[in-house]
């Protein structure tokens, strides 16, 4: 049981750090060019279903690592109740991580593509 806790510990704080460096990467690239909000982005200028292909396989991907780690919700305290909460909050954060990561990738491509 500690050497699990040990490796959950170690691999949070390493996901933490990696989280830190993307956004204050991300942080960088927003305030570098001023903080401004890319109105192409928001109305969804250019967007059609060809490339929402790719974009449908990666989040089923994610979706299935999410749910493959309440295999070990047997082992937490209330399984019934916090692996499910757990599972969803995760999705919620980590899915408002990826669309506001997504919208900094296209500003910056945009932003250098321009030059």
């Amino acid at each position: 049981m500690k050497d699990i806790r040990i490796s959950s510990l170690l691999t949070l704080a390493l996901e933490a750090l990696s989280v830190t460096c993307i956004l204050a990467l991300a942080a960088v690239v927003l305030f570098k060019h001023g903080l401004s909000v890319d109105t192409a982005q928001v109305k969804l200028h250019g967007v059609g279903l060809k490339g929402m292909d790719f974009a449908i396989v990666v989040c089923i991907f994610s979706l299935v690592g999410f749910e493959s780690a309440t295999t070990l919700g047997g082992e937490a305290k209330r399984p019934l109740h916090n692996v499910p909460r757990a599972v969803i909050w995760s999705l919620l954060i980590t899915g408002a991580f990826m669309v506001f990561m997504s919208y900094v990738e296209v500003f910056a491509t945009a932003q250098w593509a321009s030059r």
